[in-house]
């Protein structure tokens, strides 16, 4: 959800915490070099995810952007949530959906994602993250984050 600093939206920021993508700041400290200290944050994963098939989807649509040579995504500097649809729309920024329901459900409808590993293994993940769904269906939020706590 935007404003929670927990990427609300797809797209690439620096020193942004509303974007999925994020480029952290860096510091200059005793002559160092600040390009020694880049990096990446990508914030769009919750604690619902697989962080085996999260890291395994970056790796796979980084080599498909190099492969089919992608463009670059647009370095959105100011805050997504202050800007209208259209000009979202311009700069290529989509919402994040807002529940385990919709991520599913967008994992669903997308093919290049859907085509990178076996039907078995989205039908088996699906299905677990369904009842995940319904065990956690009517459960307050500090619940829920209590049982994902003990299942690791």
């Amino acid at each position: 959800m935007p404003h929670f600093w927990s990427a609300g939206f797809g797209c690439l920021g620096e020193r942004n915490r509303e974007t999925a993508i994020r480029i952290p700041p860096t510091v200059e400290l005793s002559g160092g070099d600040p390009a020694r200290q880049i990096n990446l944050e990508f914030r769009a994963p919750d604690a619902a995810a697989c962080p085996h098939l999260v890291l395994a989807v970056l790796v796979l649509a980084g080599l498909r952007g190099l492969q089919d040579e992608l463009p670059e995504p647009t370095l959105v500097e100011e805050d997504p949530t202050g800007l209208d649809e259209e000009e979202r729309r311009r700069l290529g920024i989509s919402g994040l959906p807002g529940s385990l329901d919709g991520a599913l459900g967008a994992l669903e409808t997308d093919e290049v994602v859907r085509s990178w590993f076996s039907s078995d293994l989205w039908d088996c993940y699906l299905s677990v993250k369904r009842n995940e769904i319904d065990l956690l269906e009517g459960v307050e939020p500090s619940e829920a984050c209590e049982r994902y706590l003990r299942v690791c």
